[in-house]
């Protein structure tokens, strides 16, 4: 079991600071928080996951500067698992387990907020159960790289490429 989160505990003063403070997406700057990373510290194996709540049905849906961000991200750490994997240099320090990225996953509670209350849970666009995802966020056995290769799918990519016409900015003052 994880430690107790802190909901409704969320200082948002800082973000608001940036909304009234700095540059915004128009003019070239572009901020997401991350719902979650999950690393399992014994297999080395790690995702990024968003979660969005309250969905009607499965969009596979962010907004344009959160696609980006997520996209970036997400090619990034590829690339950098691909390396790590020929080279094993970032490693666990405590288990000495080298990282390996699953990926970025879309998670969508239908009508709800979990897996206890939601009529349905999906995982980059496909339905998956409470205990498929239970066992797919441990990341800790060979069934859980299987349902993330099952559930792993190119909806990020494909999205940011529907939003490039909604993509612009304005880089000189």
């Amino acid at each position: 079991m994880t430690r107790p989160e802190y909901t409704g505990e969320r200082n948002l003063d800082f973000s608001q600071w940036v909304r009234h403070n700095l540059k915004d997406s128009i003019r070239g700057l572009i901020t997401q928080d991350i719902d979650f990373v999950f690393v399992n510290y014994c297999t080395g194996w790690f995702l990024l996951l968003e979660v969005k709540t309250h969905r009607k049905a499965p969009r596979l849906h962010l907004r344009p500067a959160s696609t980006v961000i997520f996209a970036m991200l997400d090619e990034l750490l590829r690339a950098a698992s691909r390396l790590n994997g020929e080279n094993e240099f970032v490693q666990n320090p405590a288990t000495g387990a080298t990282y390996r990225y699953l990926g970025a996953y879309l998670l969508e509670f239908i009508n709800g907020t979990d897996p206890a209350n939601a009529e349905a849970i999906y995982l980059n666009g496909q339905a998956i159960s409470p205990e498929d995802l239970t066992t797919f966020l441990n990341l800790d056995t060979e069934t859980s790289l299987n349902l993330a290769r099952q559930y792993h799918s190119n909806w990020l990519h494909e999205l940011l490429d529907r939003q490039k016409s909604k993509l612009r900015g304005k880089c000189q003052d």
